[in-house]
């Protein structure tokens, strides 16, 4: 009978790997940990009168750490920022190494650490697919894939100095819901709509429910080390346009649409911050052989969770010609709003 801490439950993720573990016989306790409000099926209700569910509402930040990771034997780390968030830099860094000083003091046998494929970083000269053993390298001016890779050095020197932890790091694509897709997701849709009409990226998008089944089956395996998650192969960026009808482009050269986007940015007028733009005209497709290995098999392709998050858009019965207009007279608003802002600001320094 394991007894297991799940931080960032509240979460996506979080709330599915929550629900699938105190439904197993046998897990005899999960301890959800976030600062956020838990909502799982009929609240987890039936699970807390039984004594297998415990919700901490706490931060990581500042929270006794030692005392919620007291007799746990599995810690399933899932808490972090999103690309948009504003916390700082190292923040997540900061709190996952508080994670793992409890998890030495309480003398947790098995940890599993959740970052994200764009550690690899997206660039032409990418091998296709990305395996584990790829050299990391994020690129530069994406702060928050920077900041997953010192997370998992931080993870990797504590592997090496506690080799009786089984430790794991789980590397997943964008992940997507009925919800729809995560914030990784939707920054990068953002940035899709300015790609280059001819360099756009395929790209890789897995269910919520395949990333519980990894957490699962790396759990259940003791297995060690990183593990992408997505499904086989990816999708050309123009089936994903298809798929759901296809957003109005603004077909850019890939310098402007980062000047664009820098722009954007900086005066608050799109989602979308420069250094991701790069994760949409360059490749960062990932294998999933060392997961297939411990058993996992995705419940759903590329396409299918990609139509499972993303409704029909509204403009999928507008004829290619009139996108086309459309997307001319967004690129026009762009330009034209960029340069509002950037003028009241000088204004704003003259005064």
């Amino acid at each position: 009978m394991s007894r297991i801490a799940v931080t960032g439950a509240a979460g996506p993720v979080g709330r599915r790997l929550c629900a699938a573990l105190a439904a197993d016989p046998d897990v005899e306790l999960v301890r959800a940990i976030d600062r956020r409000r838990l909502h799982l099926p009929d609240g987890g209700r039936g699970e807390r009168r039984r004594g297998r569910l415990e919700v901490h509402r706490v931060h990581l930040r500042d929270a006794d750490l030692d005392e919620l990771l007291e007799g746990i034997d599995v810690v399933c780390h899932l808490a972090g920022s999103d690309p948009l968030e504003g916390t700082a830099v190292d923040h997540d860094l900061q709190t996952t190494s508080r994670l793992l000083d409890a998890v030495a003091n309480c003398g947790v046998g098995q940890l599993v650490v959740r970052t994200s494929a764009t550690v690899y970083g997206a660039w032409p000269d990418n091998p296709v697919p990305l395996t584990e053993g790829a050299e990391l390298r994020p690129n530069p001016e994406t702060a928050w894939s920077r900041m997953r890779v010192r997370i998992e050095e931080r993870v990797q020197a504590f592997a090496e100095a506690h080799p009786d932890v089984a430790v794991a790091v789980l590397r997943p694509s964008v992940t997507v819901s009925e919800e729809g897709a995560d914030e990784l997701g939707r920054v990068l849709a953002a940035a899709r709509v300015v790609a280059p009409p001819d360099g756009a990226s395929p790209a890789q998008f897995v269910h919520v429910d395949d990333v519980v089944a990894a957490f699962e089956a790396v759990r259940r395996a003791r297995a060690e080390g990183a593990f992408n998650v997505a499904p086989d192969g990816a999708i050309p960026a123009d089936r994903i346009r298809a798929l759901v009808g296809g957003a109005p482009r603004i077909p850019l050269p890939a310098w402007l649409a980062r000047r664009l986007t820098a722009i954007g940015w900086r005066y608050q007028l799109a989602p979308t911050p420069p250094g991701f733009v790069p994760y949409v005209t360059d490749s960062w497709v990932v294998a999933n052989d060392r997961l297939r290995a411990l058993g996992w098999s995705p419940s759903m392709t590329n396409e299918e969770a990609y139509v499972a998050a993303h409704a029909a858009a509204p403009w999928a019965q507008v004829s290619p010609k009139r996108r086309q207009e459309l997307a001319l007279g967004a690129m026009a608003a762009v330009v034209v709003a960029g340069g509002v802002a950037a003028a009241s600001a000088v204004r704003r320094s003259l005064r």
